[in-house]
């Protein structure tokens, strides 16, 4: 029998915990943060070893944690994400699926600096909601707020924006109490249409048309950037040769406009999903389905790499791409 005499203690690995960062929980295993706060180590038990392990769940993306983390937690719906507070300010996010053996890892660059995390269930019950506190420079001075991440939207009136408000009722031209986000340049979206960006002054915009559903937050560019592709070649891999991207085909789900793509952030092309039948003073309907063959605006190179971004604060679910690809062997 178990006594107070006769307990052991062995321990299994060697990896320390970093101080003041709680471990999570997630089913029936522990995420934890190593001492020197860079790494994320899944702590669970091996059937192979007969003991618990502890892999390093960076071990594709050791830059992602910068200098270091000081705050984590997790979301369990409608995804399972742990978010994470870097040091630096910057957002991180590890998409976690451990059934399905799924590590994403993931950066979201606020206009501002992310010093806390928490996630409680939705006030609905419908999901789980990360909560952060977000220190920012307004007007010359420091700034915290408590701000929260909206669950995902895909329908006409969706938004995406950073430190967003909405407004909702009679047209109107004028909007007041944008007081902590005075001074900066935000993006508009106006029953489902984007307006060009405007300006904070004395906590108050002045738009160019009347709304009546109007969404004003801090904009923010989404960016994909793929690995080297690798399409092989006649005589061996296709790495380290001449490579030509001759064109895409994307595929998107309920995508609103601002899609840019090429090879680099500087030689982008803009695609453009409004078609002659629409109705010019109503807002671009939402995009489903493969885009036609797009020309590609790279060239030669070795490695290339496919960059998409994404830069209205309208929805936006790139679900693959499809490059055709030509390898020089010679």
């Amino acid at each position: 029998p178990i006594t107070p005499t006769n307990v052991r203690i062995v321990p299994q690995t060697t990896f320390g915990a970093a101080e003041n960062v709680r471990p999570l929980r997630i089913g029936n295993v522990i995420i934890f943060l190593q001492r020197a706060k860079k790494k994320l180590r899944e702590y669970v038990y091996n059937f192979q070893t007969d003991s618990y392990v502890a892999p390093n769940m960076n071990v594709l993306a050791e830059h992602i944690t910068g200098p270091g983390l000081s705050d984590m937690t997790y979301q369990q719906e409608p995804y399972q994400i742990v978010w994470a507070a870097c040091t630096c300010g910057t957002l991180i996010g590890m998409t976690y699926e451990r059934e399905e053996e799924v590590v994403g890892w993931h950066r979201h660059t606020l206009d501002g600096d992310v010093e806390s995390v928490a996630t409680i269930p939705r006030w609905d019950g419908e999901d789980d909601v990360m909560w952060m506190i977000v220190r920012r420079t307004i007007n010359g001075q420091t700034k915290r707020h408590v701000e929260y991440m909206e669950k995902y939207y895909d329908d006409e009136q969706s938004f995406y924006v950073d430190s967003g408000l909405t407004y909702e009722g009679t047209p109107v031209t004028t909007l007041s109490g944008l007081g902590h986000l005075e001074g900066k340049e935000v993006a508009v979206l106006i029953d489902g249409a984007v307006h060009p960006r405007v300006t904070v002054t004395s906590g108050a915009i002045t738009l160019q048309y009347a709304g009546s559903v109007i969404h004003v937050g801090l904009p923010y560019t989404a960016r994909l950037r793929t690995m080297p592709l690798e399409a092989g070649a006649a005589d061996g891999v296709a790495m380290g040769k001449t490579m030509r991207v001759n064109n895409i085909v994307m595929r998107f789900d309920r995508t609103g406009p601002g899609v840019f793509y090429g090879p680099d952030g500087t030689r982008l092309d803009e695609l453009h999903p409004r078609r002659t039948t629409d109705l010019m003073d109503s807002p671009i309907a939402l995009f489903t389905g493969n885009t036609p063959a797009l020309p590609w605006p790279g060239e030669y190179q070795q490695s290339p790499q496919l960059v998409v971004e994404h830069r209205l604060p309208t929805p936006c679910t790139l679900v693959a791409l499809m490059p055709q690809l030509h390898t020089y062997d010679r």
